[in-house]
């Protein structure tokens, strides 16, 4: 895990502090999120399946460097992805990514790909627990104009962490509708 955050560490100072050919370009924007994946306890050899259709907002900084975007991005969601059939017993309550991204511009077009960090807290029957993991996922954009863009973004997190007396490892996944401005 060291590993993992000192690279993660390493791609978005890197993305932030890179020699750009362009100014900043600060963004904001939302998000509409269908949710899934799997919590694995291990103790248990139970698995379930995760659902949940949240809305995200999203910040984000890109540098362009020849056609190459560098960037870095934090993205909240605040809204339930559960365990199907336990809505309000076991779920994910918050999520916090900070993602490095790296692109390359194709006319209007943007595809890029994201790696980072994700913090999410987990409602335990009563029990809250916040963990760590790793998101990495891909994504495109279209910019409509200078100001607004919209997009798509699929991602994957992984925890591992104790609960219900289980150690447990959890794959959120996530598709997304983007959209946002450019300031």
């Amino acid at each position: 895990m060291k590993f993992t955050a000192l690279a993660i560490a390493t791609l978005l100072v890197g993305a932030t502090t890179a020699h750009a050919q362009s100014a900043p370009a600060y963004y904001a924007g939302i998000a509409y999120s269908s949710f899934g994946g799997e919590n694995d306890y291990i103790d248990y050899d139970a698995q379930y399946d995760l659902i949940g259709d949240v809305a995200e907002v999203f910040f984000g900084i890109d540098y362009e460097m020849n056609g190459y975007i560098l960037g870095g991005e934090l993205a909240l969601t605040t809204d339930a992805v559960y365990e199907d059939g336990y809505e309000d017993e076991w779920e994910y309550t918050s999520i916090v990514d900070l993602k490095g991204r790296v692109g390359y511009q194709v006319g209007s077009f943007l595809p890029y790909g994201v790696m980072g960090l994700s913090v999410s807290e987990f409602y335990d029957d009563g029990d809250k627990t916040t963990q760590s993991g790793l998101i990495v996922g891909i994504g495109t954009e279209y910019s409509i104009n200078e100001q607004f863009k919209v997009g798509v973004e699929f991602a994957r997190r992984s925890y591992d962490f104790a609960a219900d007396g289980s150690d447990l490892e959890g794959t959120v996944d996530s598709g997304s509708l983007r959209a946002a401005y450019t300031f």
